[in-house]
């Protein structure tokens, strides 16, 4: 089914279920999906428009989807934009969270958001940690 994908038409075969319908995926797709809708939506707008266009629970699952496929310094990239916008508690109800991203002037996201969004400005960067997980959590995508 995936010998002599490329890359990108491989990640994208194995994670289909869960881009479809995130509830009938395996562990391994729902974080491919999660993280990959995540970046492109980044790569589109920027990090003031991914974490716009989503709810805090949300933004919890993007984390622990980097957190699962390692991708570490993606995850930390996020929190510490977070941390810069909301400080340490951000709120949990999505009109708080949507009026405060709303509310700052492109000059304050040009200087303290975009700086954390730019090194995550690449799908590609995600595909070793792909390959790593597909490598250790085959049952994730090999359920027949």
């Amino acid at each position: 089914m995936i010998a002599g994908l490329a890359d990108d038409e491989m990640f994208w075969a194995l994670l289909k279920p869960a881009w479809v319908n995130p509830k009938k995926g395996t562990r391994g797709q729902r974080a491919f999906a999660c993280a990959i809708y995540f970046i492109r939506d980044l790569e589109n707008g920027g990090i003031h428009q991914a974490l716009t266009n989503r709810r805090p629970l949300e933004i919890q699952e993007v984390l622990t989807a980097l957190d699962t496929l390692g991708a570490d310094s993606h995850a930390q990239h996020v929190r510490k934009c977070i941390n810069e916008v909301f400080g340490a508690k951000p709120p949990t109800d999505f009109n708080a969270w949507r009026d405060k991203l709303g509310g700052l002037s492109h000059d304050w996201i040009t200087k303290h958001m975009d700086p954390h969004g730019r090194p995550l400005d690449d799908e590609t960067q995600l595909w070793p940690m792909f390959r790593r997980f597909i490598a250790t959590h085959p049952e994730d995508f090999f359920t027949d």
